[in-house]
């Protein structure tokens, strides 16, 4: 018998390659996904936070509204990636949908960075505005 935990997931992978099919190699299988898809949702759920306190701007009553907004967004992926975990241990073949949560977090954050970034720039009629008011 064979200790999951004890083994690495490149370890664990060559087993699975070589594994006839069976309910053990379906356990290896999710444990492999399982491993990869919570070093990405640790990735993704501070980027959420981070993103979402960086976009708005300045507010003298606080970031209470966009620390829930984003709390909310990470308990919303937690619970789709182990919906999605729990599909794969009934149908292994759909694999693949299990990383859409993580992936489509990390997407946002990436979105909301870039539209915080694009937003805080003044256009180019306003430094115009001032280059001609300071000379």
């Amino acid at each position: 018998m064979i200790n999951v935990l004890e083994h690495t997931t490149p370890a664990l992978v060559s087993l699975v390659s070589s594994m006839p099919e069976g309910p053990k190699k379906t356990e290896y299988f999710l444990q492999i996904h399982r491993r990869i898809l919570d070093a990405l949702i640790s990735m993704a759920a501070p980027l959420v936070g981070v993103s979402v306190l960086l976009v708005g701007r300045f507010q003298r009553t606080g970031f209470l509204l966009r620390i829930i907004g984003s709390v909310v967004v990470v308990i919303g992926v937690f619970s789709i990636q182990g919906a999605a975990i729990t599909g794969i241990a009934k149908t292994p073949n759909f694999w693949p949908l299990a990383y859409l949560p993580s992936g489509l977090t990390l997407v946002l954050c990436w979105g909301l960075l870039w539209y915080g970034g694009r937003s805080s720039r003044p256009s180019k009629r306003v430094i115009r505005k001032i280059a001609e008011a300071s000379s």
